[in-house]
């Protein structure tokens, strides 16, 4: 008896640390977001589902979040331990509705896409969120297409915002315990197959920290705004324009200008000697002779 006694109480220790390491594997999301966005970038909802672990969640932790039938995935990106978002070297697995990955730091983030109905014009779909882990405060809205009219929810969203020109509906926050489902029903009628990112309210769906993202700039520099190939265009046909008026005022004075009679070329010849004779038989005499060359007789000088 006593041996079948130290049996039981060796297999009560052993299983014990099993059961408390296994009731540790499960993490607890301390905040929770879930955003739906029919008819956004494609005629389907976008689902952005952004959590954050409690404190004292193990480092790395692996997470198993549940996915809709027809789900396809967009995005998967954890926040790293300086609380960036990333999807780079995110690697997940899928299978039996779900979607199990690893991260680092402090939350995650999911993205994809599913299916709604259509009658006519209108549009409807469900969803729920029903997984293991325990989520502290959870949030639920859902953006309003652009060209949507008449959308209602049930439960009906206690809270109706605007945020960039878009309408939000938004369900209380509230805690939502380990396998209980929280679920959504969305209608609405579609008065043009517009999609949300087609008209002109600016949105984004890239991955971002909401809480760490820095805010815009709230002002540009007024040359931001000039436009140089123009200016530089004008300043070259005024300085062409320069250039005429100047060769113009230039050709106009130089006819005004008096002009100065030419000087007339000093002779540089010496004035012709007068022709010499003989004065004896009368013959031309050439310069330097000292004798007539005809009758032999002495010149004169």
């Amino acid at each position: 008896m006593k041996q079948k006694l130290t049996l039981l109480v060796l297999a009560l220790l052993l299983f014990t640390p099993s059961l408390a390491l296994a009731q540790t594997d499960t993490p607890t999301i301390d905040q929770m977001t879930i955003e739906i966005w029919p008819d956004f970038d494609q005629p389907a909802v976008l689902v952005l589902i952004t959590g954050f672990f409690a404190e004292g969640t193990p480092n790395p932790t692996e997470v198993t979040l549940p996915l809709p039938n027809g789900a396809d995935i967009h995005v998967v990106a954890t926040f790293t331990e300086d609380n960036i978002l990333t999807d780079q070297g995110v690697e997940y697995t899928t299978g039996n509705n779900e979607v199990t990955f690893s991260t680092p730091g402090t939350g995650f983030r999911l993205e994809y896409y599913v299916p709604y109905e259509t009658l006519g014009n209108q549009r409807s779909f469900n969803y729920t969120w029903l997984a293991d882990m325990p989520v502290n405060d959870l949030t639920l809205m859902v953006q309003e297409p652009f060209a949507a009219t008449s959308l209602t929810t049930n439960p009906t969203a206690v809270n109706v915002s605007e945020k960039n020109g878009l309408t939000y509906h938004s369900l209380p926050p509230q805690p939502v315990p380990a396998g209980t489902p929280l679920s959504v029903d969305v209608t609405y009628t579609m008065s043009s197959p517009q999609l949300t990112v087609d008209s002109q309210v600016p949105a984004d769906t890239a991955v971002t920290n909401p809480e760490s993202a820095p805010a815009a700039a709230s002002s540009t520099s007024f040359l931001d705004d000039i436009n140089w190939p123009l200016v530089l265009a004008g300043a070259g046909l005024l300085l062409i324009i320069a250039a005429v008026i100047w060769q113009i005022a230039s050709s106009r004075s130089n006819k005004k200008r008096p002009v100065k009679p030419k000087r007339q070329a000093e002779s540089t010849k010496s004035p012709k000697t007068a022709a010499k004779y003989c004065h004896e038989c009368g013959q031309p005499l050439q310069a330097g002779d000292k004798f007539c060359r005809e009758c032999g007789t002495a010149v004169k000088k």
